[in-house]
């Protein structure tokens, strides 16, 4: 993020990017109404040599003249866009293909989409010198805004690892109080069997036979036991 003012560009106060489903927020500290400039970088979408980049405003201010302008490299064939580039010329060293397209009086709350496509076979830099000069306007380190760091990533796993055993603990825990609360069922006794031989009527000494409670003969009820 930077801000151009009497020619020069320097770092502005921001908040790093917030994730907000399938995009991510950045908010800009502005203190005044000079003009600013936001930088970032969208890869492109390959298939083969096929190269694919498309670009969406959702429209959430009014601009009074959006212009796009693309820079491919002059080896590229194939170029389409939509909507249609207004003009096209090539760099001054002839190495780039220069695009640009411009609307005026883009209203809040209407939306514009930029595609663009185009065949290229080589992945070579046009401008390796230009790439070579790009450095961050301030050295990286450990509390860059934006910055993951890995530092502590063994104590996280840890801390996890902990938490997975507290868990499968409490499911353990959970799982034989539940089982001690169930009410035990009782086993119905069965009646004993009686001993063909042995078993008789106490009341008028007929034999039983195995199965029977009652007497066959007196109808008494007999002694199981």
């Amino acid at each position: 993020v930077a801000i151009k003012k009497d020619g020069e560009l320097f770092n502005k106060d921001f908040e790093p990017p917030v994730e907000q489903g399938n995009w991510q927020a950045v908010t800009i500290n502005v203190q005044s109404y000079d003009p600013h400039r936001i930088e970032y970088y969208q890869p492109l979408t390959r298939d083969g040599n096929k190269r694919q980049f498309k670009y969406q405003w959702l429209g959430d201010y009014t601009v009074k003249e959006f212009t796009i302008t693309i820079q491919v490299p002059v080896d590229s064939t194939g170029l389409i866009t939509s909507p249609l580039l207004q003009s096209t010329a090539k760099t001054t060293d002839g190495m780039d293909i220069l695009g640009r397209f411009i609307k005026n009086e883009l209203k809040m709350g209407n939306s514009f989409q930029f595609a663009l496509e185009y065949q290229r076979t080589s992945d070579a830099l046009t401008g390796p010198s230009e790439a070579d000069q790009v450095r961050s306007s301030e050295p990286v380190g450990a509390d860059t805004p934006g910055r993951v760091t890995i530092t502590n990533l063994p104590w996280v796993i840890g801390a996890f690892g902990l938490a997975l055993i507290g868990i499968a603990l409490f499911s353990y825990w959970r799982s034989t109080q539940s089982s001690e609360a169930k009410p035990r069922r009782q086993r119905r006794r069965q009646p004993k069997q009686l001993d063909v031989v042995e078993a008789y009527c106490h009341e008028c000494g007929a034999r039983a036979h195995a199965g029977d409670r009652f007497c066959r003969t007196c109808g008494s009820r007999l002694r199981l036991e």
